[in-house]
């Protein structure tokens, strides 16, 4: 089969297609068909090298969409020819054929197409995770998400504001009206206001960004509020300051949470927002993953397969 690899890391150039051996299963995999997948920026980070402990060559990508070929032996609840759609455990997805865990996968739903199924795993996951598994928002409170027009940030704004939050976030001029769309209560240009001075005594807050707004983000919570940051480690000493619950945040896979993700999509509770759809080539994917390094998409990025 083909698939995309990295032999070492370092920039696009390292996206090579080749040809490799379909992978083996367990007894609690099956294997998928692959007929889209979706690029995450962890996968473009992966490439670059911001995890040198990382196990080289590897196949890139953690979201699939497509259909069953075969089952392990102890698969029961599902059989060739189901369409299904997950985040794998393990990087592997750029490729004709994936195998996955059963535990992380879910029965694509009739009314949604492959693309938009496979743009959900991760991003949907991890939003879910963290808005209402960890933040645990509730009906009335308020909501800062730092940084909303992406992936995750789309979701996490359409599950704060089905959960009955007030959902203030950033993001540039021309992505307000979108995220108006899916929810946003309040949307802050950062190219032209700083959220401090339009924030106050928030119960929540998602940061998306890192680095300076993160930092910030602290002054905005009310004593007793609730941080959680995808991309970088609060500052215990601030959050002690401003008497605030600071914490990192990683996802997990779950393919029963998932597939109650996929069936609200079919009942329009929630929006699946694709930027661009790229071809499966060598090409074809190191444009899709310039795009997203670019942090220019407006929602996510597929990768189609013929």
């Amino acid at each position: 089969m083909q698939a995309i690899m990295i032999d070492q890391f370092g920039g696009t150039e390292q996206l090579k297609m080749q040809t490799v051996a379909t992978p083996e299963l367990k007894p609690n995999q099956v294997l998928v068909h692959t007929k889209s997948v979706s690029v995450n920026p962890i996968d473009c980070k992966i490439r670059s090298g911001a995890f040198k402990k990382f196990k080289l060559p590897a196949i890139l990508g953690f979201d699939v969409a497509g259909t069953i070929t075969a089952v392990g032996a102890d698969v029961t609840d599902y059989q060739v020819g189901d369409a299904v759609f997950a985040e794998t455990a393990k990087s592997s997805t750029y490729a004709e054929e994936v195998a996955v865990n059963v535990k992380d996968l879910a029965k694509k739903p009739n009314e949604i197409t492959f693309n938009e199924a496979a743009a959900l795993p991760m991003a949907s996951l991890t939003a879910w995770q963290a808005v209402i598994d960890t933040i645990q928002i509730r009906p009335g409170e308020k909501l800062f998400i730092n940084g909303g027009a992406g992936g995750v940030g789309q979701m996490a704004i359409q599950f704060a504001h089905n959960a009955g939050a007030y959902v203030a976030t950033t993001a540039s001029k021309t992505n307000a009206a979108l995220l108006e769309s899916l929810g946003a209560d309040e949307v802050i240009d950062y190219h032209t206001d700083d959220f401090r001075n339009r924030l106050f005594d928030y119960d929540a807050v998602l940061d998306l960004i890192g680095g300076v707004s993160l930092v910030t983000s602290y002054q905005i919570l009310k004593p007793g509020g609730r941080l959680v940051s995808l991309v970088g480690k609060p500052d215990a000493n601030l959050a002690k300051k401003y008497e605030i619950n600071a914490s990192h945040f990683s996802s997990h896979t779950d393919g029963k949470l998932l597939g109650e993700i996929g069936d609200q999509v079919v009942k329009g509770r929630v929006r699946v927002t694709i930027s661009k759809i790229f071809e499966f080539s060598q090409a074809g994917v190191v444009a899709a993953q310039t795009l997203s390094e670019s942090g220019h998409a407006d929602g996510k990025i597929v990768i189609q397969f013929a």
